[in-house]
């Protein structure tokens, strides 16, 4: 479809659809089977998900879209291909989303491809008997993202794209993908760089067992599926969509480790050097990540939410415990620790009261600097032992809100955050040059989405963000460089001056240490 300054080839079957026998199994091959012609002018179905309260999607959900500069074609097979992996904590998201809709990356000459993948428990739900069907369960959304990357493998070309220059990228649970892919077998030969944005923030992952623990035993006790595995399996596909869903739950699922997919969690095989070592990476995260986690946790909470200590330590509490910090001495300390750090930053109010935002503020720095930040820079070192490796760190704190979380702008003011800064996909929206369509927005930041718009593309032209000695060299361990991407333009850093924002020598031990 022509789309004035590019093509577009929406809606793309890549995959069978994900129904009856195919729930909860790997994913299958596309075969025409549908249709003669495919007009591929409108978006497939986002994949079903919970958005509003409300569910949304359909099972028949695998598709693809292509965005190509205009004289790509099958004589011309040979621009750059960057394949998206949308975000939203495996539960939510779509590659079919207004905000990844004709890329202004594709202006600079490279071919951009999103898609959807099953999510929550259709995507990742791991049980025995499932694994007694098939050898291994759960991952099944992201054997779609690998079946996607094939499908780009096998006809890419006819739409001018390099088979042999292809770059995945993601945000949030879209950089983990990417990150797991580096380090699941199968994966290898479907991709040849790799930019990770905000998706450092669960390394460990989940051992299969513990996955059926976390996942399998309550999905099947509310589903009220029980007998054989033979049993359980049909029972899990003879649910409705609505059911699976209900058995769901509040979950947030995560890729289980240990099957032929994914042998070992993305921390021992970027620790142990056993991941995919010939893809350079371009990695980074945002200042403010948790800001927009603090206030998500607003949403349909009591008003007196985090405005008490009595409500702020199991709030932190609950964070801690997704790392195993349980010790209540140990949490107390790192909670102490941190609203300490938000009251030096927040000051006093003018009658000398304390500043009533400071332990919402100490709640959004614990997700930021421990979850977040802190990960990131473990994985830029695990990283450049191997393979070249260019760190960012997004920190326009002025970002304006994308549209997609414009609902939250009330808790901004409500929660007292101040501004969201730059919050969690804060930069999406400069990768995808959106940002300029926001009602608030300078030339600077203009400037500065067209700058990383410059970074990435260069990154899957030529696997280095910059071609000039200096401006974004690869990270040389503890010196970095760090580049800080901000108004009035992209700066190099000194990796101290990451470490010391995020206080990650503090999360080295933070039991014994002060921020």
């Amino acid at each position: 479809m022509d789309e004035g300054t590019m093509l577009a080839f929406r809606g793309i079957p890549y995959a069978q659809p994900p129904v009856a026998d195919l729930r909860f199994a790997p994913t299958e091959p596309w075969t025409d089977v549908r249709a003669d012609t495919l007009e591929c002018k409108s978006f497939g179905s986002v994949c079903p998900q919970m958005a509003g309260g409300l569910l949304v999607g359909a099972e028949d959900c695998l598709t693809l879209n292509i965005f190509t500069p205009k004289d790509a074609g099958a004589n011309t097979a040979d621009y750059p291909v960057m394949v998206w992996i949308h975000g939203g904590a495996y539960i939510q998201g779509s590659g079919s989303s207004d905000a990844y809709d004709l890329p202004d990356l594709v202006e600079m000459g490279v071919i951009v491809v999103t898609f959807n993948y099953r999510l929550g428990a259709l995507g990742f739900l791991p049980h025995p008997a499932l694994t007694a069907e098939q050898g291994q369960s759960g991952n099944y959304g992201l054997m779609d993202q690998q079946e996607a990357l094939r499908w780009v493998q096998s006809n890419i070309a006819q739409f001018g794209g390099d088979v042999n220059n292809i770059t995945i990228f993601g945000e949030s649970a879209g950089g983990h993908s990417v990150m797991t892919h580096l380090a699941a077998p199968e994966s290898g030969n479907l991709f040849h760089k790799a930019i990770v944005q905000s998706g450092s923030y669960s390394p460990f992952q989940l051992p299969l067992d513990t996955g059926y623990i976390y996942y399998g035993a309550p999905f099947a006790a509310t589903a009220d599926c029980t007998g054989s595995s033979a049993e359980i399996a049909a029972c899990f596909r003879d649910l409705s969509v609505d059911g699976v869903i209900a058995a769901q739950g509040d979950a947030w699922y995560v890729p289980v480790t240990g099957g032929d997919f994914l042998p070992a969690s993305i921390y021992v095989s970027l620790a142990t050097g056993a991941f995919h070592t010939d893809k350079p990476v371009l990695i980074g995260g945002n200042r403010n990540e948790g800001t927009l986690f603090t206030a998500l946790d607003f949403v349909g909470a009591p008003p007196e939410y985090y405005d008490d200590y009595g409500a702020y330590l199991p709030a932190v509490a609950g964070l801690l415990g997704q790392s195993g910090i349980t010790d209540e001495s140990d949490i107390m300390k790192i909670a102490n620790d941190y609203l300490a750090v938000a009251e030096a930053e927040l000051g006093q109010l003018p009658n000398g009261d304390p500043h009533p935002n400071r332990f919402r503020l100490a709640h959004s720095k614990v997700w930021t600097d421990h979850f977040f930040a802190c990960r990131n820079m473990m994985q830029w070192e695990q990283l450049a032992d191997h393979t070249p490796t260019y760190a960012y760190w997004f920190t326009d704190t002025n970002a304006p809100i994308p549209p997609s979380y414009a609902p939250l702008s009330a808790f901004e003011e409500d929660m007292g955050m101040i501004t969201f800064g730059a919050s969690h996909a804060f930069e999406i929206q400069y990768v995808f040059g959106r940002v300029q369509e926001q009602a608030v927005v300078s030339g600077e930041q203009i400037a500065l989405s067209l700058e990383m718009i410059e970074f990435w593309t260069n990154f899957a032209k030529t696997g280095a963000p910059s071609n000039a000695p200096g401006v974004w060299d690869a990270y040389a361990g503890t010196v970095g460089p760090v580049i800080r991407l901000d108004t009035p333009g992209a700066a190099a850093v000194d990796v101290s001056v990451f470490n010391n924002a995020h206080r990650c020598a503090y999360w080295a031990d933070p039991v014994n240490a002060t921020p």
